[in-house]
């Protein structure tokens, strides 16, 4: 399932939502429509939201792939937008299967086992590529 809903929706509202119809998906398995225990999701969404997703889906992951939109003013893909889409897709699927598109600048990290965007380094520090807008992580050793 791909969602998409307004940004302005309120994340407990849409997790209802979303559990009741992952219950209907799992409750229809039994009768042979698929084999698969949890329903296939990708939750749209800006990344600053990462906490209260998590808050109800902890199994989910925010993939690096950021979600451009035509008919944004702001989020255009390229130069005609005016800032970078902080625009996520969060997914149940395993992070390594799903390849994002090395020509608009993807990459696979093999520590990490998913693709991330060229800019975003490993850290060894945290043994995870840190980014979730593009910028590179900063450490504050002081405290």
């Amino acid at each position: 399932m791909v969602a998409d809903p307004p940004f302005g929706g309120l994340v407990e509202a849409l997790a209802s939502s979303f559990r009741k119809l992952m219950a209907m998906w799992s409750s229809a398995g039994g009768a042979g429509i698929s084999t698969r225990q949890e329903l296939p999701f990708l939750w749209i969404f800006p990344y600053f939201f990462e906490p209260r997703i998590l808050e109800f889906f902890p199994s989910f992951t925010m993939l690096d792939y950021q979600v451009d939109y035509d008919n944004h003013p702001l989020y255009k893909h390229g130069k005609r937008g005016r800032k970078q889409s902080p625009v996520h897709i969060f997914t149940n699927l395993s992070p390594g299967s799903i390849v994002l598109p090395a020509e608009e600048g993807y990459r696979f990290c093999p520590v990490c086992q998913r693709y991330v965007s060229a800019e975003n380094q490993h850290c060894d520090l945290c043994n995870s590529c840190t980014s979730k807008d593009g910028r590179r992580w900063t450490h504050c050793n002081l405290c």
